[in-house]
């Protein structure tokens, strides 16, 4: 919009419509951009992530279906500046939850386009903002992604605390997602594909464990793909538990 038109529209939303109606909408628009953000950053990093804790539980009605990489890259892409707008609110407002999850949304995106400085900044907040609530896991993966960051600038021994921090808390909560997390990311480092694989499918299991059975079949499948272009024996498990869940799956 013009930004003229936007400002008449916001004249008018203050002077007509009740202050319920107000928050409501903002909290519809808050929920929208949280569920499809975490959407597109499960496609973008290939990482299941536990439900954010702001989240309402409820898929939004307008969330797009992004079924790939390229459609959640375009998406974050073109939503970049709301994306960020819905961050500085639920900083602004004082909604711990929401800077978590926000951050969360948008890690894969700071990631890959930048620039890496804001991306520092925004995870330090979110590991803020954890520690302010108590939520320990939503520290831990804030910790990840600031250390994974971190190693991208070159600031091996920052990113070495940072990450070495993360696994502690995961291992004290018994999160073996988190510990999934760090193998993928040592799989690729080291270009070890079989590795690589097993990483996804733990993280997969993970997902289905925790419910989200759509995000563990796309792990699932990334898994069984790798395993059947190597020739792995683990290609005919994982084919026998993917078609447990969207039925048979095609052979190798």
């Amino acid at each position: 919009m013009h930004d003229l038109i936007r400002e008449h529209a916001r004249t008018l939303a203050s002077r007509l419509d009740p202050g319920n109606d107000r928050d409501q909408a903002t909290t519809r628009l808050l929920d929208y951009y949280q569920h499809t953000a975490a959407r597109a950053d499960a496609l973008i990093t290939r990482q299941a992530r536990p439900p954010p804790a702001a989240a309402t539980g409820e898929i939004p009605d307008a969330a797009p279906a992004l079924a790939d990489l390229e459609q959640a890259l375009a998406w974050v892409r073109a939503e970049r500046a709301s994306l960020l707008a819905c961050l500085d609110h639920a900083t602004r407002t004082g909604q711990d939850a929401g800077v978590i999850a926000f951050t969360i949304g948008i890690a894969g995106l700071l990631r890959r386009d930048g620039p890496r400085a804001d991306a520092i900044t925004r995870h330090t907040a979110a590991i803020e903002a954890a520690r302010h609530l108590g939520d320990r896991l939503g520290q831990a993966n804030a910790l990840h992604d600031l250390g994974d960051v971190q190693w991208l600038t070159g600031d091996y021994r920052a990113a070495s605390q940072a990450l070495e921090q993360a696994l502690g808390i995961y291992r004290d909560l018994g999160n073996q997602l988190g510990c999934h997390r760090k193998a993928l990311e040592l799989a690729r480092a080291t270009a070890s594909s079989p590795d690589e694989a097993r990483a996804l499918a733990g993280l997969g299991r993970c997902a289905l464990a925790a419910g989200q059975d759509a995000q563990a079949r796309i792990l699932l499948r990334q898994a069984l793909e790798t395993f059947q272009q190597i020739g792995t024996a683990e290609a005919p498990r994982l084919l026998a538990e993917l078609g447990a869940l969207t039925g048979p799956q095609p052979a190798p």
